[in-house]
């Protein structure tokens, strides 16, 4: 069985690194792109050939038939899109960093549920 990998973000370092490296495993291929930049997105596209793209990450999680994502957008972006494919059942791996504050780091461990205060 192969899994199918989407990659969410197809910036320079997605496509320089995370594209090729799906490419080394025997049993994983990147099946899905998305990038809100149409020109960034369409580029990855013609390199890869992979032709299933999208520019919202919360559509593509809702829609495309994948079993893990690569989470490879600007680091603020990062909670939102790692939460929503975690509760849709994918695997995640998501570039560093994980979070931009501890906080929000507990908030995605918790599947976007904030973490109760010290002492409560």
């Amino acid at each position: 069985m192969t899994l199918r990998v989407a990659l969410i973000g197809t910036g320079k370092i997605a496509v320089a690194n995370h594209l090729p490296g799906i490419g080394f495993a025997r049993d994983a291929e990147v099946t899905a792109l998305c990038d809100p930049n149409p020109e960034a997105l369409a580029e990855a596209s013609r390199v890869s050939g992979v032709t299933k793209t999208w520019t919202d990450p919360f559509a593509l999680i809702k829609e495309a038939p994948v079993d893990a994502v690569i989470v490879a957008t600007p680091n603020r972006a990062h909670r939102d899109i790692v939460v929503a494919a975690a509760e849709s059942g994918r695997h995640v791996l998501c570039e560093k960093p994980l979070a931009l504050t501890v906080a929000e780091a507990e908030d995605m461990l918790l599947g976007g549920q904030s973490a109760p205060a010290c002492g409560t």
